[in-house]
């Protein structure tokens, strides 16, 4: 397997980090660009507008990269909590969906279990 393209980007003044990476050609990658939310950086005088993923998807792509990592990533687990505790709602039924078709079911299950949401 090749390893994806990815790059670690630090807005100076904001000292806001941005990780990029260069995407493979998969359904779930198309839905997630799809989904993509737009934010502006400086809303008074509305300069520097970029994309944001959703949540839900930020949730999925943190568990992948847990899987990946055989676990060694154990901040992707505590990230996706406190997504969960934050978040006013979340798609669950887009979440399983997703979680299903890639193998992610258990996992996401326990995420939620330990934010003390019902899943």
């Amino acid at each position: 397997m090749q390893k994806p393209l990815n790059l670690g980007i630090i807005h100076l003044d904001t000292m806001l980090k941005i990780d990029v990476f260069v995407a493979p050609d998969t359904s779930f990658v198309k839905e997630t660009f799809n989904r993509r939310r737009k934010d502006i950086l400086d809303k008074e005088q509305k300069q520097s507008e970029f994309y944001l993923a959703s949540p839900e998807d930020i949730i999925l792509n943190k568990l992948i990269w847990y899987l990946k990592s055989d676990g060694a990533f154990e901040r992707q687990i505590s990230d996706v909590i406190g997504i969960l505790k934050v978040q006013e709602s979340i798609d669950k039924k887009y979440l399983k969906r997703w979680a299903k078709e890639m193998g992610l079911e258990e996992l996401l299950e326990k995420v939620f279990q330990n934010a003390g949401i019902n899943f």
